[in-house]
């Protein structure tokens, strides 16, 4: 029965994880309402601002029916990401880790959790 409720919660906590970061993550954007743009600018300013969310929703979708590939792009996504972070600030390694260490930590319960399925469904 532990054994069961462990499945689970290791199933259902990198898909929560992954909600509740890319929710906080996609904050983030909501600076471009104070940088003055109006009309397409703003579309345009905002989409670009949502892009590591987009992605990171994408990587869900992916995830939610195939855990291996979805924690592989949730792991590459990361790895992107901390590329593209440093190029903008390279002193800020502190920041950067603090900010992507979940994306790195869904890929890899991702990654896990699908390598102790096939192991739970061998067994049975």
């Amino acid at each position: 029965m532990d054994q069961n409720i462990f499945y689970k919660i290791l199933l259902w906590a990198p898909r929560v994880l992954a909600i509740v970061f890319i929710i906080f993550l996609s904050l983030f954007a909501l600076d471009v309402f104070d940088m003055g743009y109006s009309g397409w600018e703003l579309f345009i300013a905002l989409f670009m601002h949502l892009l590591p969310s987009i992605g990171l929703i994408i990587a869900l979708i992916v995830a939610w029916k195939r855990e291996l590939l979805g924690g592989i792009l949730f792991l590459g996504l990361g790895i992107y990401m901390a590329y593209k972070f440093f190029g903008f600030a390279p002193r800020s390694f502190p920041v950067v880790a603090i900010l992507l260490a979940p994306v790195f930590v869904v890929g890899i319960m991702f990654v896990i959790n699908h390598f102790l399925q096939i192991k739970q469904k061998t067994k049975i």
